[in-house]
């Protein structure tokens, strides 16, 4: 058995999930997940007020090499392709190493941006190798947040150095938790 394959190279046993419908249930997310290994937890994320899902949850394992399974798959859960990447606790840079990231989440868009919006903002910075909005699967409608690409890992560092403002709305960015190796 090679031991490489045995153990996880993300070192971590959390995921973040994005892109789950809004009527998904605890039950069938927590299942879907069980096939790529065993879960200490599968939670979708709700809102306070009204218990609507938020479009994302977050699932540990039980085994880190678990995680390998799920980020070298293209998951599709109830006819949606989700976004998986590795949960990073927000107050730490956690065993990610996301100071040399490529791919940024860019949210509070106007439901009227597009992902030539965001090529056009975002290009004065370096190149711009993949733009995308999130839409929700049924209406085609902006989720008002959207993912940015770049070719080099500088091009995200000048973005977050500054303030972004696209159409009237300032927008927040972040770096996404991509390992390198899925770009």
């Amino acid at each position: 058995m090679d031991d490489d394959k045995s153990s996880s190279s993300y070192k971590t046993n959390k995921i973040f999930v994005g892109g789950i419908a809004k009527d998904t249930t605890d039950g069938a997310f927590a299942a879907f997940f069980s096939r790529y290994g065993g879960l200490q937890e599968a939670k979708v994320m709700r809102d306070r007020q009204s218990g609507n899902c938020r479009g994302f949850g977050f699932v540990t394992f039980s085994d880190p090499a678990s995680v390998d399974k799920v980020l070298s798959s293209q998951p599709v859960f109830e006819g949606r392709k989700l976004d998986c990447k590795i949960a990073v606790p927000r107050d730490a840079g956690g065993s990610v190493p996301i100071e040399r990231i490529r791919k940024m989440f860019v949210g509070g868009l106007t439901p009227e941006t597009t992902s030539d919006d965001l090529k056009e903002h975002f290009g004065q910075f370096g190149t711009v190798v993949n733009a995308m909005i999130m839409n929700e699967a049924q209406t085609g409608r902006s989720r008002c947040f959207g993912f940015v690409t770049f070719d080099s890992e500088d091009a995200v560092d000048a973005v977050l150095a500054r303030t972004h403002t696209i159409h009237g709305k300032t927008v927040e960015c972040k770096k996404s938790c991509f390992q390198a190796e899925n770009y």
